[in-house]
């Protein structure tokens, strides 16, 4: 076997190891301290910031991807000579609205992506949760 595969195995085997023991320790009494420590919550914080990551990433590359599309559109369309007269104010001021809305939804769903990652390794994350859906997203003031 490669060492680079042993290795691998020893660590699955040494988080599998330290999961077993948390879970067989559940009986007890745990504080919230003792919870920051504990390799399943690492284990679960990293899984969620990733896939958290990953939505936003999408989520970013498809407003791009809409964008340009949007804008490749708009310069098909236009005339080759444009004079004042012939310009299409509302085509243009429809796609400025079009692109505004859609950064004004980009940010906040990044925004909500961020509050949900830096809660995600909180001791209690549901509390940013809760108060992003309520939209008191704002830092706890004490």
């Amino acid at each position: 076997m490669p060492p680079m595969m042993r290795s691998s195995r020893s660590v699955l085997a040494t988080l599998q190891e330290s999961i077993r023991h948390d879970w067989s320790s559940a009986g007890r009494r745990r504080t919230l301290a003792s919870l920051k420590t504990s390799p399943t919550l690492l284990l679960l914080a990293t899984w969620h910031s990733y896939g958290i990551w990953l939505a936003a990433c999408v989520f970013l590359s498809m407003a791009g991807n809409l964008f340009l599309r949007w804008y490749i559109d708009w310069y098909k369309r236009i005339p080759r000579s444009l004079t004042m007269s012939s310009f299409p104010a509302p085509a243009f001021f429809a796609l400025f609205l079009r692109s505004w809305l859609l950064v004004g939804l980009t940010s906040e769903i990044l925004r909500f992506c961020y509050i949900l990652f830096s809660e995600a390794w909180n001791g209690d994350p549901f509390c940013g949760f809760r108060r992003c859906l309520l939209g008191i997203a704002s830092p706890d003031p004490a």
